[in-house]
């Protein structure tokens, strides 16, 4: 299908390095590559090499360079070769690099007034004591995310003590434990901390974090199946944030109703997630805070149409999630009528929630404001329930895959939706959606649509999509694998 080329961009103190040639050759930015033109006609000659080094040379006198991101080609040589010049440099990311060792962090440690060190997608290896000393030179910093490729092991935290300026701290999937977690008191302005998936955290590690007043977001979840060892206990201390705006519990398993009840008393929270926690039930609902903006109760099992009714005193909601997730079903129908009162929701997900008819769609008909909906694999969903939603016209966000009821017919109706962006048709495993080249036609009216999923629409050709895409020039991503690329 076609698909709109994607190119990063940076400001004009901001530099992309490509480290396939040697010297490696930067990948400058649009006003740069203009200025040195006569450089890239060497590029097929097979004379970039002297190119490269005049203008890197040229470069560094331009004065400082504020950023540096490199991509995944990077090697440790290729680290030692740039960081090695001396120049400032505040933000320094390897987002993409997965040659990289830790041992490399040595030339990083040439730049202590780095400000910002992302090192996602960095490596596969263990960070070793000495790897991580490297950054405790680094006391200016104040982001650092060491992601799961880095496994952080026990006892090499302490080497990251001397950075007190530290105000965002990403650690996911680390194998840390509640001993390296003393290590947190120590970050007192810290304002985002994400432990996600560090499974061999308990209840002792977060008595480490109650004293950091600053904390403004903190994620303890778990990771796809994997759940956490917190309980009720360990949420105790978090009561003492009173700046804490968003808190991720997500498969914390053992948490309770209990939980809901502390968390009311930290008056600024404004972003809950504790979907996939089976011990949550509709009468700890009641206890949510009415602060709250954004809510994920997605696979919480043990709730019931009954317990959307305790939801009414959220009507700061603008993003909720109450549907199933991979392995879980919800089993919400009549009990939407609750939410109807929630008229500042403006993103709403029921996915797999497979008791839902057409009629329960007429419940969220009054929800004016919705700009993206997710009622994918509500199996019992037909065109008529489309109608029944027929008013939400400032959908942006339309996701009805695996909706196995649907047929042409709904796409007259979704047709008129003018402020699509994005739209999912598409089936759901080895399920065939029913859509043709003569439906997809009656989308031809939403100009603003970008992306557009046909996964398993069968009656879709690449005819369809062309044509479709005479009328929308916006529309340049579409996914449907059972086509050849579209020309």
């Amino acid at each position: 299908m076609g698909h709109t080329s994607s190119r990063s961009k940076h400001s004009k103190e901001s530099l992309g390095i490509e480290s396939t040639l040697a010297p490696p050759l930067f990948s400058l930015t649009e006003d740069l590559w203009s200025y040195f033109a006569s450089f890239l006609e060497l590029k097929q000659l097979g004379m970039i090499q002297g190119a490269s080094r005049s203008i890197h040379t040229l470069l560094w006198s331009r004065g400082p360079i504020n950023e540096m991101r490199f991509p995944k080609q990077t090697t440790d040589e290729n680290l030692k070769f740039y960081l090695g010049k001396q120049f400032s440099l505040h933000y320094l990311s390897f987002s993409e690099c997965t040659l990289l060792t830790p041992s490399s962090l040595k030339y990083v440690k040439l730049h202590p007034e780095l400000r910002s060190l992302d090192l996602t997608s960095f490596t596969k290896s263990e960070a070793t004591t000495e790897d991580l000393s490297h950054l405790a030179t680094l006391t200016n910093l104040r982001k650092l995310f060491i992601p799961s490729q880095i496994k952080v092991i026990q006892d090499t935290l302490s080497n990251l003590q001397p950075l007190s300026t530290l105000t965002h701290l990403y650690l996911p999937f680390s194998k840390i434990t509640d001993k390296d977690a003393t290590y947190f008191s120590t970050l007192t302005n810290l304002k985002f901390l994400n432990l996600g998936g560090c499974f061999s955290l308990t209840d002792e590690a977060l008595s480490n974090i109650s004293s950091l007043v600053h904390l403004q977001d903190v994620n303890i979840g778990g990771w796809g199946i994997t759940e956490t060892g917190i309980t009720d206990k360990g949420i105790e201390p978090l009561v003492h944030l009173r700046n804490l705006k968003s808190l991720n519990l997500y498969n914390c398993t053992k948490i309770t109703n209990q939980t809901l009840i502390l968390l009311n008393s930290i008056p600024n929270l404004k972003q809950l997630d504790i979907s996939c926690c089976p011990k949550i039930t509709d009468q700890g609902l009641l206890s949510l805070n009415s602060t709250l903006k954004t809510l994920n109760l997605g696979g919480c099992k043990s709730l019931t149409n009954d317990g959307l009714e305790n939801l009414k005193h959220c009507k700061n909601l603008k993003t909720l999630n109450i549907g199933g997730w991979t392995s879980t079903v919800a089993h919400f129908s009549d009990g939407l009528v609750a939410i109807a009162v929630l008229t500042s929701l403006k993103d709403l997900k029921l996915y797999n929630c497979v008791e839902l008819t057409d009629q329960s769609l007429v419940n969220i008909s009054s929800l004016n404001n919705l700009t993206s909906l997710d009622i994918s694999c509500c199996g019992l969903i037909t065109d008529e329930g489309i109608k029944k939603i027929n008013s939400l016209r400032l959908i942006e966000h339309l996701n009805l895959g695996g909706c196995r009821g649907l047929s042409n017919g709904c796409l007259n109706d979704i047709g008129g939706w003018t402020k699509l962006v994005t739209l999912n048709l598409g089936g759901w495993g080895s399920a065939v959606a029913q859509f043709d080249d003569n439906g997809i036609k009656s989308l031809s009216n939403c100009t603003r649509l970008e992306e557009l999923n046909l996964y398993n629409c069968k009656g879709v050709t690449n005819d369809g999509i062309m044509e479709l895409q005479k009328s929308i020039t916006k529309l340049q991503n579409v996914d449907a694998p059972h086509l050849k690329e579209v020309a």
